[in-house]
């Protein structure tokens, strides 16, 4: 069984900040930086001070951190999977016999938006 947990985590890198102190802030140039060097020290003592339980947090043999996504990254989900949003939308409209087209101004716009609602990949939909 692979056990798989994503999310936001808001929290934890208080939790982080608290139990390293000055050894990570305030390192790198900038707060994302600091915030992805933060993360790389995730022990499972941590996400038990966050509230999982330690039955839970067993079963997780690898913890690690995602980039947050860019705006290209945002547009590649749109447009680039089997199952993209944008090909699922044209190929719902060529049943009426309509071409769907997106401009790549479009495209950008949606992802502007997504990224806006800080709610990743999830945001395109809506």
């Amino acid at each position: 069984i692979l056990f798989v947990c994503g999310g936001a985590f808001d929290g934890l890198e208080t939790i982080l900040k608290r139990k390293l102190g000055d050894k990570v802030v305030g390192f790198f140039d900038n707060e994302k930086e600091n915030s992805k060097a933060l993360l790389e020290k995730i022990e499972p003592d941590d996400l038990v001070h966050f509230g999982l339980i330690p039955e839970l947090i067993g079963r997780l043999h690898v913890i690690t951190s995602l980039n947050e996504l860019n705006e290209d990254d945002m547009v590649r989900i749109l447009t680039e999977p089997k199952n993209a949003i944008v090909k699922q939308y044209q190929k719902l409209f060529a049943i009426d016999g309509v071409n769907l087209k997106f401009e790549d101004d479009a495209l950008r716009e949606i992802a502007k938006l997504a990224l806006e609602r800080k709610t990743g990949a999830r945001g395109l939909r809506s």
